[in-house]
């Protein structure tokens, strides 16, 4: 019979704490996580929430325990960097390289729009019309028909130039060659990552304009949301070098003041870039730029606007986003802390909020994570509007009614408006 050394036993319990730790963490983690969150789940997306929970709660529990008893073993003498030591710093870093990439991948999971063919429309512009890929093609053809003018968009895409100076530049030329500074009013729309711009909102500024508009944007890539957070600073930029360039140009047209008024837009990820051109000083870049209104719909929670559930004004800027948004709620302090919409006064939280979902560290970020592949998918296919999530085509009209400065509508007018939206957008999802 062979008797173990007595240090090689403690050495072996000593190696077990951390995996019992981790283990049970683990899984209570990812009991957790199997609760209520902003979004319906499927089985499926409830087993990744609750295995991404076990691994993420797990490695952390594991690598911290290892930490602590590697950090007590050298504190008391027994060496820093023995056999076990060795092991435990490369079972820590692997942990820690394991739970890091989660994070990233998990960050960078988001959620993008996307349309399908716009009704017929009875005036097109663009930029370089032969190098437009499908949002510019969907941007430039879903022009409104049947208004007293035939709406202006323009459509600064990749091919137009090589940099945003060049693309920009192309913009201000179609401007010009468009008569668009005749207009009363100039949107400059900041698109989500692939170029998308929300078809309704375009739609609503133009119908209650009756066309007297022109709307523009500048692509800064063709990848979708999701892939997109690395390129916000990239499209800010893009949008600050068109607002710019407009500003400047109206002043030089009209230096005594008037022409047309502007306005910038933005959804989802076109309202981050947007506003991270504002957000240092709100009120004296929108001054400095001549903005005289603007909406910005589902504010991503990662960026530095603030984010409200309800309709909020900041210098004349309007932000609201939905109060079960995953997209506007996704954080990554959700790992840790606590967020003010999931508090324990259940009846005090948001509308849309459940009553049944708990905060758990780790696994309430990980829910907000999955929920934001479902953020959209409550869009039905008939094209129908609903309110929910990161879903805001039932809302925008009368965002666009509330928020911009654009010429007053009675409610008999906005109700017909509302009514060719809705069969504009049974249209593009058919």
């Amino acid at each position: 019979m062979t008797i173990m050394p007595a240090t090689r036993r403690a050495d072996d319990r000593r190696e077990l704490l951390p995996r019992i730790v981790g283990l049970a963490a683990g899984t209570v983690t990812a009991v957790r996580a199997t609760g209520p969150s902003l979004m319906p789940r499927s089985r499926l997306d409830t087993a990744l929430v609750a295995a991404g929970s076990f691994l993420l709660a797990g490695a952390a529990a594991w690598g911290t325990t290892a930490a602590a008893q590697w950090a007590v073993r050298g504190l008391h003498g027994e060496g820093w960097m023995d056999d076990q030591s060795r092991r435990t710093a490369i079972r820590v870093g692997v942990g820690t390289a394991v739970a890091g990439a989660s994070l990233i991948a998990l960050r960078r999971w988001g959620t993008s729009a996307v349309a399908k063919a716009a009704p017929e429309a009875a005036a097109v512009t663009g930029v370089a019309p032969g190098s437009l890929d499908a949002a510019g093609r969907r941007f430039v053809e879903g022009v409104t028909p049947g208004l007293d003018q035939d709406p202006i968009r323009i459509f600064g895409s990749l091919g137009s130039g090589r940099t945003i100076q060049d693309r920009v530049a192309a913009v201000l030329a179609e401007l010009d060659s468009t008569g668009a500074w005749n207009r009363e009013h100039l949107v400059v729309a900041s698109p989500t990552g692939s170029g998308f711009v929300e078809p309704v909102l375009l739609e609503s500024v133009e119908r209650m304009t009756r066309g007297s508009v022109a709307t523009m944007t500048v692509q800064s890539n063709n990848l979708p949301s999701a892939l997109s957070v690395p390129k916000i600073p990239a499209a800010a930029s893009s949008h600050r070098a068109l607002l710019e360039a407009v500003a400047s140009e109206r002043q030089l047209r009209f230096p005594g003041g008037g022409g047309p008024k502007l306005h910038v837009v933005g959804v989802s990820h076109g309202a981050w870039s947007s506003s991270d051109v504002l957000v240092s000083d709100p009120a004296a870049a929108r001054a400095a730029l001549g903005v005289d209104s603007g909406l910005y719909v589902g504010m991503p929670g990662l960026a530095k606007w603030d984010k409200v559930g309800t309709p909020s004004r900041v210098a004349n800027i309007t932000t609201f986003s939905n109060s079960d948004d995953p997209v506007n709620r996704f954080s990554l302090s959700l790992l840790w802390k606590r967020p003010d919409w999931l508090g324990r006064d259940v009846a005090a939280r948001p509308a849309g909020i459940s009553h049944a979902q708990r905060f758990t560290p780790i696994s309430t970020f990980v829910q907000t994570a999955v929920d934001l592949k479902n953020a959209t998918a409550a869009a039905p296919p008939t094209g129908a509007f609903v309110r929910r999530g990161h879903e805001y085509r039932a809302q925008i009209p009368t965002l666009v009614r509330e928020a911009l400065d654009l010429p007053a509508v009675d409610d008999a007018t906005f109700a017909a408006i509302e009514d060719a939206i809705r069969a504009s957008n049974v249209v593009r999802a058919a």
